[in-house]
């Protein structure tokens, strides 16, 4: 996915950036010259997310200097250099140097889904986590140190059957008037039962509550069901982004 080039986007799109960062902070965080520096991987040294392990331009183009600091910092922690890349200028600057791109992904805006909040906890159950982790510990590990990093007011949706078995999840963060859809799976065996609705809908009611008035996600660009899902709760497609890795 292509970063837009629409100019009177780009406000919307620095602030679902940042927000978006701060629904899933790394365990390392450092701002350089207007470019957040992230990191956070296993004991093993193992990088299990690619958002949590890249750096991500808030303000300010790509000039060598911060091109330089990126690279120093993730090849001081044993990690090839990414970048997450939703502005096209810093786009084709990395394309120009031979990055590669990485994970397309689509980011949509739409209104606060409505539901039943009673659904909602505030935070993950073990069982969430183990269900939402399916890399397996090393992934559980920085799951684990990412949720509980989170500052913003974040819920939590858990569906289960009757025999305990958990089949569908959702996390919602509300920062900013704005709420934040991640984490949204169901379970293949129980897809078009009107779960992932359910989900959607209740952490709309949860965020109402706390005077969210718009809503964003983001979903692989090539997931065509979610996609569909998303648009007919009223998302519409706002921008693209995706990773640059240095091959070099």
């Amino acid at each position: 996915m292509t970063p837009d080039r629409t100019p009177d986007r780009t406000p919307d799109r620095l602030l679902l950036d940042r927000v978006a960062a701060d629904a899933w902070p790394a365990a390392e965080r450092r701002v350089h010259d207007g470019w957040l520096l992230r990191s956070a991987r296993t004991a093993s040294g193992v990088p299990v997310t690619k958002r949590a392990n890249s750096g991500l331009a808030l303000s300010g183009g790509p000039t060598p200097e911060r091109l330089a600091a990126v690279t120093e910092f993730y090849r001081e922690r044993g990690l090839p250099p990414l970048l997450q890349v939703s502005d096209p200028d810093l786009d084709d600057a990395l394309a120009d140097l031979g990055w590669e791109q990485l994970a397309p992904t689509l980011v949509m805006t739409g209104p606060v889904p409505e539901g039943d909040a009673s659904l909602v906890a505030p935070g993950p159950s073990e069982a969430w986590l183990q269900a939402f982790s399916t890399g397996g510990p090393d992934q559980l590990e920085v799951n684990r140190r990412c949720l509980a990093a989170v500052e913003a007011p974040a819920g939590y949706v858990g569906v289960v059957e009757q025999d305990g078995t958990l089949v569908a999840l959702g996390r919602g963060v509300v920062q900013e008037g704005l709420l934040g859809v991640f984490s949204m799976s169901v379970l293949t065996s129980h897809r078009r039962r009107g779960l992932a609705r359910a989900v959607l809908g209740a952490l709309g009611a949860w965020a109402r509550d706390l005077g969210a008035t718009g809503a964003y996600l983001q979903v692989e660009a090539d997931n065509g069901p979610a996609r569909r899902l998303y648009e007919q709760a009223g998302f519409t497609p706002a921008y693209g982004y995706h990773y640059r890795r240095s091959t070099t």
